[in-house]
């Protein structure tokens, strides 16, 4: 008996707790247009790196929220997810949705995607790297170059 509790104690229940890890659960924001976004890490991946999923769903009420898909893209991520913001930047008519990474090594580096949303898609427009952790992401992304120059991934 005392050899299953400790069998149960040394390997299951880290095991359980590590699968419920809070961290990595989907974050899930309602925009100005009824439309969920949805933006999560890549399932069974490290929380160090690996890639995110960003999906947008239709309009619909809560309990249909994420029924109807629309429009979703892949991108790589260095560090996990931190949240999903909205930022407004004078040269665009409505609020960009800004997926903020942070980095898992040390110096805690932020990194962000900052998407235009549209009414049946996603366009990337902005991406910082390599961000101090007190810096203002608002700042670092209004004085990134555009997407093609600041989003290309090696």
């Amino acid at each position: 008996m005392r050899r299953w509790l400790l069998l149960f104690c040394c390997v299951l229940a880290p095991v359980r707790l590590w699968a419920g890890e809070p961290g990595n659960m989907p974050l899930k924001m309602r925009l100005d247009t009824g439309q969920t976004l949805v933006v999560a890490e890549g399932e069974g991946e490290a929380r160090s790196l690996g890639s995110y999923s960003i999906r947008l769903y239709q309009a619909a009420p809560a309990a249909d929220d994420t029924t109807f898909f629309q429009y979703g893209m892949i991108r790589p991520r260095d560090g996990f997810l931190q949240g999903i913001n909205l930022l407004r930047l004078p040269q665009y008519d409505t609020r960009l949705v800004v997926v903020v990474m942070q980095s898992a090594g040390t110096g805690s580096y932020l990194a962000a995607d900052a998407y235009l949303p549209a009414p049946d898609h996603l366009t990337l427009v902005r991406c910082v790297r390599g961000i101090p952790p007190r810096a203002d992401l608002g700042e670092a992304l209004r004085q990134a170059p555009s997407a093609d120059v600041s989003c290309v991934t090696p």
